[in-house]
């Protein structure tokens, strides 16, 4: 996925945010460090949080599962990896959402930066020695804004509880984009599908969309289908183009340049 300059656009207000802290652990392969910045800031005070993760400095691919029903767990296990569960009471139903459970992201730690014995290492640190540290600065962590509309300042928390685990592998998923029923998945090869998001008791439905791959630029393009079969009808694939990335908000046309094939 493109890392752009961090500009956040939510219809005709746009506005800069640095990241804030949320957590930083000492651990024996290296610091563990949390932040996060607002994005969709609203009149109401309120905005969601994009949370960044870094361990030795590398910044970590994070995907929240459970936010998505059972619907992703085909990723989760993809190819097999190794997976570090870090103890939390996590919702895996796949029903409707419950309170009384845990949230937390499931991070992707890549072969290429680290080896098995380290991804071990962080999450006996995260799992034993600041279990308790990792849960009070997530529930506690406040994001602000700036003035939203140069009136007021939006205050939001982390919305998690932890981290849910450690998955030794590259991330199956570089962006996940949608706000209802449907997503929109980018996988790591650059296949684009459409996918169902409902709860576990309806069967999920999935189609090939399109393919994303880097551009003479170095902008990502989009090769996709103007007009596309999903869930038994024709749809025009247009409307699908404002859809925001679940974790940033940036909307799939501002990410990627669309070529209809």
């Amino acid at each position: 996925m493109t890392v752009f300059s961090g500009l956040v656009l939510m219809g005709a207000h746009a506005m800069a945010q640095s990241f804030q802290p949320v957590t930083h652990l000492a651990c024996p392969g290296g610091d563990f460090i949390v932040d996060a910045r607002p994005w969709g800031e609203n009149e109401a005070g309120g905005s969601r949080a994009e949370l960044r993760y870094r361990y030795r400095g590398v910044v970590l691919a994070a995907i929240h599962y459970e936010a998505y029903y059972k619907n992703l767990d085909p990723w989760l296990r993809q190819a097999s990896p190794r997976i570090y569960n870090l103890g939390l009471n996590l919702d895996t139903s796949g029903a409707s959402k419950r309170s009384g459970h845990d949230r937390g992201d499931t991070l992707y730690l890549p072969p290429s930066a680290f080896t098995q014995q380290e991804v071990e290492s962080l999450s006996d640190c995260l799992a034993q020695r600041h279990v308790a540290a990792l849960r009070r600065d997530f529930e506690r962590a406040q994001i602000t804004s700036s003035a939203f509309l140069n009136l007021m300042k939006t205050r939001t928390g982390t919305g998690r509880n932890g981290v849910a685990r450690l998955v030794h592998a590259d991330a199956p998923l570089t962006a996940i984009y949608g706000s209802g029923w449907l997503l929109i998945l980018v996988e790591r090869d650059g296949r684009v599908l459409l996918h169902t998001n409902m709860t576990a008791n309806n069967a999920a439905e999935s189609a090939v969309w399109g393919q994303a791959a880097s551009g003479a630029d170095g902008r990502q393009v989009l090769r996709a289908q103007r007009q596309v079969r999903f869930q038994g009808q024709e749809r025009d694939a247009g409307s699908y183009l404002p859809e925001p990335e679940m974790n940033t908000g940036r909307r799939l046309k501002d990410d990627y340049v669309v070529e209809w094939q």
